[in-house]
């Protein structure tokens, strides 16, 4: 996962992400999962091949939080705090 996350650290650098908020949710089916990090700005979800060796990322995708495009949230995650934030 270090090649892609240093892909996208080009492509969307740390500062222009805003606040971390969360890990979001996760899943493994067989050989294939996902896992996604929340930002004030935006999300980054990470599709995982679980039987490479190492493991690795097979596809990331990056979804920007704007108010002049609006998305219905598909995903909440609740942080620590208890607060609801739209992970999608």
């Amino acid at each position: 996962m270090k090649t892609a996350v240093e892909v996208l650290n080009q492509v969307v650098p740390i500062e222009t992400r805003g606040k971390f908020l969360i890990d979001g949710p996760s899943f493994q089916a067989g050989c294939g999962g996902g896992t996604s990090k929340v930002y004030e700005n935006l999300t980054i979800s990470f599709g995982l091949d679980y039987c490479s060796k190492p493991f690795g990322v097979q596809v990331a995708m990056v979804r920007f939080k704007r108010s002049v495009c609006p998305t219905p949230c598909s995903s909440y995650v609740v942080n620590p705090q208890g607060e609801k934030i739209c992970a999608f």
